[in-house]
C-alpha cells in the first residue's frame, strides 16, 4: 500500500540535478564511459575535466541505476531518442533512490516504533506530512541517503552490527558527501562508548571499499584521488564550489530560515518535528556527557551546522530543505520513539500531520519540488494560487502510463490515502506487532 501511496508522483521531468546523475546512466551504457560530452547541454550541474564533462554528483545513485538501464537497453527495448533514453533512466532512478528508500523509512520506524497499534499510522501521518515525501519518486539523493543512514544508526547503535554499518556508511557516502560528518561523529562515539579498538576496527572495515572506490574514481578522472568532481564545475553560478567545495563559515540567516521559516524552515516543512520538539522540551534532560555519547543529538547538530556554512545552504530550487532530510529522518526517528514512550495527546499528530500532509500534496501536485529561490512564503505565494489556477503536474502514475487527465489523477492519492489509514489502522487492530521483539510461536509462546 506504502509502495503505491509513494512511487504515486514520480519525476520524469529534465530537472539538472537528476539529469546529473540519469547522463552517465545513459553513456554508460551507449560507450562504456561516465563522459557526458554528447548529452552535457542538457544539465547545468555538470564538472569540466581534462577537456571532457561529467556528471559533479556523487557516484553511487547512477552506478546503482546503470545494471538495470543497461540490461534493457542492451534489450533493444529502449527507442534511439534522448526522450525515451533520460525518461527511462530517470524513471528507474526516481522509482529506485526515491520511492524505495521512502518505503524503507517508512519500514524500519513501523518495526522500530514501541508497540503500539497507532505507531503505523503515527509514522506515515509523520513522513507522507514532511519535505522527505516530496522528494520521494524523484532522481535526487536526499531521500536515499536518509534511508542508509537510518539504517546505519539502527545497525550500528542499536543492534550492534559494525561491518555492516561500516558498508552502508560507505555507500551513504557515496551517496551524499556531507553524511560523512554523520558518520565520523558515530565512529568517534564508538571508540569512546566501547573503549576498545576492535569494533571501530571492524566498522572502518566496513567503510574501506567505498572510500577505496571514491579514490579510485576521482583519481581515474581528475588524477587525484583526493580531488572531488565538485572542485571542477563549469557552471558560474556554483564556482564558490571550487574553492573549499563551497563551504566557509556558519551563516546567521541560514540558522533561523533552515529552523522555522516558510522558506526552507525544518519545524515549517517536517511539522511532526514540532512534536519531537515538545517531548523533548517536556521529557528529556541529558547532561552534556551524555549529549556527547548519545548517536542522533550530536551529529545532526554537526550536520546542520555544516549545511548552513554551505554557500547554498537553502538548496536552490527545493521544497523544504532538501539537503537536511538525513538529519529530519534521524529527529525523527529517535523522537517519534520517545514521543510515543512518553504520550502525547492524540489529536497532534492528526493536526501536525494533516498540514504537512496537505502541504507535500500542494506540491506533489503542482510543481513538484521545483519552487524558486526567490519565492520567500512558497506555500501562500506560489503552490495555492497554482492549484487554485488550475495548473497541476503531470508526473503521476496515472497520467503518464493512462493518460488519465492530471486534475483528476491528483484528486485521487487524497482518497487512496485516506483508505491506506483506515485499512492500516484496521489491520494494526487485529494484527499487532511490537517491534525489538521476536514473534515466539504459540506452541512456545
Amino acid at each position: 500500500m506504502n509502495l503505491l501511496l509513494c512511487s504515486y508522483f514520480i519525476d520524469i521531468d529534465k530537472s539538472p540535478n537528476a539529469l546529473s546523475r540519469v547522463l552517465p546512466v545513459i553513456t554508460l551504457a551507449e560507450s562504456n564511459t561516465v563522459q557526458i560530452d554528447a548529452y552535457e547541454e542538457h544539465t547545468i550541474d555538470k564538472s569540466f575535466v581534462n577537456g571532457h564533462y561529467y556528471s559533479d554528483k556523487a557516484p553511487f545513485p547512477t552506478y546503482l541505476i546503470y545494471p538495470i538501464y543497461g540490461l534493457i537497453y542492451k534489450m533493444g527495448l529502449i527507442p534511439d531518442t534522448f526522450e525515451a533514453k533520460y525518461k527511462t533512466a530517470e524513471f528507474l532512478g526516481s522509482f529506485i533512490c526515491g520511492s524505495l528508500s521512502f518505503l524503507g523509512i517508512l519500514l524500519l520506524m513501523i518495526r522500530f516504533l514501541p508497540g503500539e497499534n497507532r505507531s503505523r499510522i503515527l509514522t506515515m501521518l509523520a513522513f507522507y506530512g514532511s519535505f522527505v515525501f516530496v522528494f520521494s519518486g524523484t532522481f535526487y539523493s536526499h531521500v536515499m541517503a536518509a534511508f542508509l543512514a537510518l539504517s546505519v544508526h539502527i545497525l550500528m547503535n542499536h543492534q550492534k552490527h559494525f561491518f555492516l554499518a561500516g558498508i552502508l556508511s560507505g555507500l551513504a557516502f557515496l551517496t551524499e558527501y556531507p553524511t560523512a560528518v554523520i558518520f565520523l561523529v558515530w565512529g568517534f562515539q564508538l571508540l569512546v562508548k566501547e573503549r576498545s579498538l576492535r569494533h571501530f576496527s571492524i566498522y572502518a572495515l566496513g567503510v574501506i571499499p567505498a572510500l577505496s572506490f571514491l579514490l579510485f574514481y576521482n583519481w581515474s578522472i581528475t588524477g587525484s584521488p583526493i580531488s572531488m568532481l565538485y572542485s571542477h564545475v563549469s557552471h558560474e553560478g556554483f564556482s564558490a564550489m571550487k574553492d573549499q567545495l563551497g563551504f566557509g563559515w556558519p551563516n546567521p540567516e541560514a540558522i533561523w530560515k533552515l529552523l522555522i521559516s516558510p522558506y526552507r524552515g525544518m519545524l515549517f516543512y517536517a511539522p511532526m518535528l514540532i512534536l519531537v520538539l515538545l517531548t523533548i522540551v517536556r521529557h528529556y534532560r541529558p547532561g552534556w556527557m551524555q549529549l556527547l555519547l548519545r548517536p542522533v543529538p550530536l551529529s545532526t547538530a554537526l550536520y546542520f551546522l555544516l549545511i548552513t556554512c554551505y554557500f547554498m545552504w537553502w538548496g536552490g530550487w527545493s521544497y523544504g530543505p532538501r539537503q537536511l532530510a538525513p538529519i529530519v529522518v534521524l529527529l525523527l526517528f529517535e523522537g517519534l520513539r520517545l514521543a510515543v514512550r512518553h504520550g502525547y495527546s492524540r489529536w497532534i499528530p492528526w493536526v501536525l500531520g494533516s498540514v504537512g500532509i496537505s502541504m507535500a500534496w500542494l506540491a506533489k501536485s503542482s510543481i513538484l519540488y521545483n519552487l524558486p529561490t526567490e519565492v520567500t512564503n512558497p506555500i501562500f505565494d506560489l503552490l495555492i494560487p497554482r492549484m487554485m489556477g488550475g495548473v497541476f503536474a503531470q508526473n503521476n502514475l496515472l497520467t503518464i502510463f493512462l493518460g488519465i487527465p492530471p486534475k483528476w489523477a491528483v484528486f485521487l492519492w487524497p482518497v487512496l490515502f485516506a483508505g491506506g489509514l483506515l485499512i492500516l489502522n484496521q489491520q494494526s487492530k487485529s494484527q499487532p506487532l511490537a517491534p525489538f521483539e521476536t514473534k515466539v510461536p504459540k506452541t512456545t509462546e
